[in-house]
């Protein structure tokens, strides 16, 4: 059944819920059902992961900053991780068709 179905089943059975045992049945078994789908879609969602993401994941489970774990898993090295945040900063701040240099020369005016 697709999902419109079923939570057409819950309004039609809901108002009987607590006095028909067969439509709070129902009911429950509705709800459950939609539940398992719900967490069947969120543990599909974590398969995409890459493997880079998935060794990353690994590594902070163990203790690790997340930022450690990201140089490690793609062999940067700690000036090159400061140097990318630096741009990140940088690209945050700029605006349309506006270049790198001019975002650093509006930032420390």
């Amino acid at each position: 059944m697709s999902e419109e179905q079923l939570a057409e089943l819950i309004e039609r059975h809901q108002p009987s819920y607590h006095s028909d045992p067969w439509s709070g049945a129902l009911v429950r078994r509705v709800i459950a059902e939609l539940d398992d789908r719900d967490r069947d879609r969120q543990q599909g969602a974590e398969d995409d992961r890459t493997p880079e993401e998935m060794r990353i994941d690994d590594l902070i489970t163990q203790g690790w900053n997340p930022r450690d774990a990201y140089a490690e898993v793609y062999g940067l090295s700690e000036e090159e991780m400061d140097r990318q945040e630096r741009i990140a900063i940088i690209d945050a701040k700029r605006g349309a068709g506006e270049r790198r240099e001019q975002v650093v020369r509006r930032m420390y005016r």
